[in-house]
């Protein structure tokens, strides 16, 4: 054990090290990287994420979770052996985006509302890339086609899915059963003193998201300015014939931040070939979204493995269905494959506009939701 420590200590020396003469070299490469990155998170990130992030809170505490909990479990439970309260996360993740749904299950389990094992089943399949992003950025902005995006969107919703399934059924792990549920009015936090957490608490979980976006647009801008890349990507290209060096090359940039390894596909990638590796990049999502993920998972000492594998799973099931539905889907006649994908779609909205618009939204779905665990609390009683 103490060699191994000190291998990994040795290790984490010589990454630095070499990150740090990466940082004198190529200083320039490495501020436009992150200008980038700060230009990204400024107008789409922040915009798009931090509305839905308040409203989850909000949605958590309103204690809409525990009145939907017992109807909602005749779904849950049969399809991703989770209780009721975990469609938030399932639910919110879909629609919202990374990593909203990962954020929603741990605030569920540290709320006592699932149990250790409910969680970290749920983490394995909740986390998606949400329809603004994939709809707007990647469909319209990358690949000019709304069907594109509709063919990802629904490939990433299918995969995500079969994951909960298979993976709700193989994650067998005995723990207690979470703390007795008090009473409804007993757990409700007071709205205003909600709102104000919900607020601190979505500004608080931007700050490590924005900052791993950062940091790793500056990795990938080292590791291709070093040539790692490069390299890595004539080799694999050696191996894997079908795909040629610029297309591998996307991939690993793709495998540490997403939205790069995209834009980049889309850009002379035939189109089954493009589209359905892009389906594969947004299954795995990036070790950027991960460490986002990571973020929140440490702190509530759940498990990472099951959020791993099923990444891992769900990264397969998503090339496969896009695979499957890129073979009957075609672009018009006479469109380019590629434009900037800065410049259309929902990025080109501005910071406000788009604020106002994931805001409006999130105001939609938090009505609905207690619109509806409104009736069916309504209906339980009657019953009762």
């Amino acid at each position: 054990m103490l060699k191994k420590n000190k291998i990994v200590g040795y290790l984490s020396f010589f990454i630095t090290l070499i990150g740090f003469i990466g940082l004198l070299i190529f200083t320039s490469e490495c501020l436009s990287a992150a200008k980038k990155a700060i230009d990204l998170c400024t107008n789409v990130i922040i915009p798009s994420l931090f509305p839905f992030f308040v409203f989850s809170s909000m949605f958590i505490s309103s204690g809409v979770c525990e009145k939907t909990q017992k109807p909602l479990g005749k779904i849950m439970r049969p399809l991703f052996n989770v209780s009721g309260s975990c469609a938030a996360a399932f639910v919110l993740g879909l629609l919202s985006g990374f990593p909203v749904g990962a954020k929603t299950a741990v605030s569920l389990y540290e709320r006592g509302l699932c149990t250790k094992s409910e969680a970290e089943r749920v983490l394995a399949f909740c986390n998606n890339a949400g329809p603004f992003f994939i709809l707007g950025t990647v469909g319209v902005g990358i690949w000019q086609s709304s069907e594109a995006g509709w063919i990802l969107w629904g490939s990433q919703a299918i995969s995500a899915i079969l994951t909960g399934m298979i993976f709700g059924h193989l994650w067998k792990r005995h723990d207690h059963p979470p703390k007795t549920y008090a009473v409804f009015s007993e757990r409700r936090s007071p709205l205003l003193k909600s709102f104000y957490s919900a607020v601190g608490g979505g500004a608080k979980s931007m700050v490590p998201i924005c900052a791993f976006i950062i940091f790793f647009a500056v990795i990938v801008a080292l590791l291709q300015s070093f040539g790692f890349i490069g390299t890595c990507a004539s080799f694999l290209s050696k191996i894997f014939p079908v795909l040629s060096e610029k297309t591998t090359a996307d991939i690993l940039s793709g495998f540490f931040e997403m939205t790069t390894g995209i834009s980049s596909l889309g850009n002379g990638t035939p189109l089954v070939q493009g589209l359905t590796l892009t389906g594969a990049l947004l299954g795995w999502a990036g070790l950027s979204v991960h460490c986002q993920v990571l973020s929140f998972v440490y702190e509530s000492g759940l498990s990472t493995r099951p959020y791993f594998y099923g990444k891992l799973m769900q990264t397969a099931f998503s090339t496969a269905i896009t695979f499957l539905f890129s073979m009957f889907f075609t672009l018009p006649a006479g469109k380019d494959v590629f434009v900037n994908y800065s410049a259309s779609g929902v990025s080109a909205l501005s910071p406000s506009a788009l604020f106002a618009l994931c805001s409006a939204v999130s105001v939609f779905l938090l009505s609905l939701f207690l619109i509806i665990s409104e009736v069916t609390s309504k209906k339980i009683r009657k019953r009762s």
